[in-house]
């Protein structure tokens, strides 16, 4: 939590799908106008990145003197209350008072000005390069938006796992009871695995590629393990060759390799493919948690702890370098046959 944060400052938490937040807003507003000393409000939106933010900049439109959000992808399904009163825990020590969801009256629109933060005011993750608007953000802080994860501000793993039990969701797998993975070693088997996977992509081969990604029926996923921008232009024409559309993960984007339009997970793109090939993927849950359950994967990762294994239908433990290649000889000549 900033330094800034910790004196004379009201926070109003809500979540993004809370119809409550404005009540909340106007008592911490009235709160301000009442004070003797210098008060900020600090409006904390909690859920999905993406939708959190939206709720940030609403705040920051009625009235709020600045927006956090606070995201996990493991806050889905959990009762709004009981989320709530956990981030109150881990914060409540840092403000002077802390308001929630539902308490105060309505309150509406006010200082015309606040519109410009409205539509201008973004999460660091929303911003690019090009951006018309980036020189605001250097003069104006406040069209900043922190984005913080649950653990950044002390969540632990089982906190967050005791309230997905208690609301009944199964936090042990991804697709809870789940048969063993077919492990490939190639440096220890022969050639027949190359044709057999070969076979799998030829059957998943769409009849057109995919406009949109979060559309396509065939993804190909590269990971941080894919290790440069190289690496994933080579990754991106073995995509081409089997008529699949390109993802990456958020490890990946941050690190450059690829555009952050690849995304997949909860503050990228969801998709539902019948096939998704993970390639240099180590399989986070803020990644897997933007897979709809039931894709098939093929994974291709030379770790064989990493966690994209257990959850994985086949698992080629391998690198990039000495698997797309055979895999793209063997899809030729089926192509040639089919």
């Amino acid at each position: 939590m900033s330094p800034e944060m910790e004196n004379k400052n009201i926070a109003v938490l809500v979540t993004h799908s809370s119809h409550e937040m404005l009540p909340a807003l106007e008592a911490a507003l009235t709160m301000r106008n009442e004070a003797t000393d210098p008060t900020q409000i600090h409006l904390i939106a909690l859920g999905e990145q993406a939708l959190a933010a939206d709720c940030a900049r609403e705040g920051l439109f009625r009235g709020a003197d600045s927006a956090i959000v606070i995201h996990d992808p493991l806050f889905g399904g959990i009762d709004e209350s009981a989320l709530i009163e956990l981030i109150t825990k881990h914060i409540e020590s840092k403000f002077d008072t802390v308001i929630t969801s539902g308490q105060g009256n309505d309150c509406r629109p006010r200082n015309a000005h606040r519109v410009l933060r409205y539509k201008r005011a973004k999460t660091l993750r929303e911003r690019t390069d090009s951006d018309p608007y980036n020189h605001l953000y250097d003069k104006h802080p406040h069209l900043t938006i922190p984005s913080w994860r649950a653990d950044e501000i002390g969540i632990t793993a089982d906190e967050i796992s005791s309230l997905r039990k208690e609301a009944g969701i199964d936090s042990s797998s991804r697709w809870g009871d789940k048969s063993q993975p077919t492990i490939i070693r190639p440096s220890e088997q022969g050639d027949e695995w190359v044709e057999e996977i070969a076979e799998i992509l030829l059957a998943n081969r769409p009849a057109r590629l995919s406009r949109r990604l979060r559309d396509a029926q065939l993804v190909v996923g590269g990971g941080y393990g894919v290790g440069s921008t190289e690496g994933f232009e080579s990754l991106a024409e073995f995509a081409t060759e089997i008529k699949a559309r390109m993802g990456a993960t958020r490890a990946a984007v941050d690190a450059e390799f690829c555009p952050a339009k690849l995304m997949i997970g909860p503050t990228g793109e969801r998709i539902h493919p019948k096939l998704y090939i993970a390639c240099g993927i180590s399989g986070q849950v803020q990644h897997i948690a933007g897979i709809a359950e039931g894709t098939r994967i093929i994974s291709i990762n030379p770790d064989p702890e990493a966690p994209i294994t257990e959850i994985a239908d086949i698992a080629i433990i391998a690198t990039i370098e000495e698997t797309i290649p055979r895999l793209i000889e063997s899809y030729r000549r089926g192509l040639k046959t089919k």
